[in-house]
């Protein structure tokens, strides 16, 4: 949400129970990674709000705890899995396979985003 701790605690509170109530209502094992995605997004959102409360209080280790778990989902995971969660729902042989060259181009960026998180600090 990028304006508030309220609003990301908010935002990550629904965006779990709407992702608990999408992965229930699933019926094939396929659509379970899209279905997660409110889920995960919810988790991002939560992570943010605990790094907007490290601002007015002194937490410096939770901060930058905070800063690597919601920069992990923002530069790693999501370049990785959303390709992933939409071409395993694709029944189409030729679409499927062209999904394989998004998700390889997600891999490529998630990594090369994880080794820069990884070679500098984070601040």
């Amino acid at each position: 949400m990028c304006f508030a701790a309220s609003a990301s605690f908010i935002a990550g509170t629904s965006l779990s129970a709407i992702g608990v109530a999408a992965l229930r209502n699933t019926e094939a094992r396929a659509e379970q990674p899209l279905a997660m995605m409110p889920l995960l997004f919810g988790v991002q959102q939560l992570t943010e709000g605990v790094i907007w409360l490290t601002f007015d209080h002194e937490a410096p280790l939770l901060k930058q705890s905070m800063t690597y778990v919601y920069s992990g989902f923002s530069h790693v995971l999501w370049p990785m899995y959303v390709p992933f969660a939409i071409g395993v729902l694709e029944a189409v042989r030729w679409r499927r396979r062209t999904f394989f060259a998004f998700e390889a181009a997600g891999m490529a960026v998630g990594l090369y985003l994880l080794y820069g998180m990884v070679a500098r600090p984070l601040v």
